[in-house]
């Protein structure tokens, strides 16, 4: 099965490798991460689902995220429901620098701590 709609476009910005380590993810356990968590029971607002609020990952890295919730945190791969920012506005770090999601590409930005 193909992936469609904003799930395509997240694999598609990633190139097929795992947008926090690199790893190609054509035969390693992959997900495509929520930034921003969906919630128990699911939510209505669309935002969620947006292409700068999900992440092509492998497994590995899901794991470390959802284990080390609050380095996850400050390194942008969590957005906590109480951060008033949209995703969009939350850089990650990734290797040794920051960058933000947007829907189609990952843009260097030149941040420090805190922002």
């Amino acid at each position: 099965m193909t992936p469609t709609g904003t799930r395509a476009q997240v694999l598609i910005r990633s190139g097929g490798c795992c947008e926090r380590c690199g790893i190609c993810l054509a035969n390693v356990p992959a997900d495509v991460h929520h930034r921003r968590p969906r919630g128990m029971g699911g939510t209505r607002d669309p935002e969620i689902d947006a292409p700068e609020n999900q992440v092509a990952i492998c497994r590995v890295c899901h794991t470390w995220i959802e284990s080390h919730r609050a380095v996850a945190t400050d390194q942008g791969w969590l957005v906590p429901r109480k951060d008033p920012r949209h995703p969009r506005d939350v850089p990650v770090f990734i290797d040794g620098g920051w960058y933000l999601i947007e829907p189609t590409l990952i843009v260097p930005v030149d941040l420090t701590p805190p922002f």
